[in-house]
């Protein structure tokens, strides 16, 4: 009986849904092949839309590092403004309540930006860099300890784990790399 692979069945479901979704020929959806060149910009957050209807949930997409920047000086600004205007109605409650307030209206604020920026972020800021990547990232362990997983998958999908979840590129995530050098100690 031939080996159990679940990365080529990964590969294989994640071709078929860039295919149907996006269209291009098969060839083009290569291991090698970088995200950032196989999915236009104007078509990623209908394509990850789809990928995650499938099952196939790629880290989130961000705005740009400009955009990101305008958005909370824009929300920085806005809760300034509001929490100046909720400090003089609410002058009689007390400091304690002014503060709560206006921390409120800021959380409220930024969560309208969020909302607002959502079409806008299309930017691969961390996570898998190629389809090999997404298919490592997509592959669960769990269900799979009887796959010979090879030292290179296992420190790629690591890699691929922490530069999610603390929001770096995969390349910042090197093998040798430190927590207190990528920032997170």
């Amino acid at each position: 009986m031939a080996p159990f692979y679940p990365t080529a069945r990964t590969f294989y479901r994640l071709r078929y849904e860039l295919i149907e979704v996006l269209g291009v020929n098969r060839r083009e959806v290569r291991p090698s092949t970088r995200l950032e060149d196989l999915v236009p910009r104007n078509q990623r957050r209908a394509v990850w839309q789809h990928l995650r209807g499938r099952g196939l949930e790629l880290p989130e997409l961000s705005l740009s590092p400009r955009a990101s920047g305008i958005a909370m000086t824009g929300t920085l600004a806005g809760g300034a403004l509001l929490g100046g205007w909720t400090a003089a109605g609410a002058a009689l409650l007390g400091a304690c309540l002014q503060i709560l307030l206006a921390v409120f209206a800021m959380l409220r604020l930024g969560f309208a930006i969020w909302l607002v920026s959502r079409p806008f972020a299309v930017h691969l800021a961390c996570g898998p860099v190629t389809v090999r990547d997404a298919v490592l990232y997509l592959t669960p362990y769990k269900g799979n300890q009887d796959y010979p997983w090879s030292r290179e998958e296992i420190a790629t999908k690591v890699r691929l784990i922490i530069s999610v979840s603390l929001g770096l590129r995969l390349e910042e995530v090197k093998p040798e790399s430190r927590f207190e050098e990528l920032g997170c100690c």
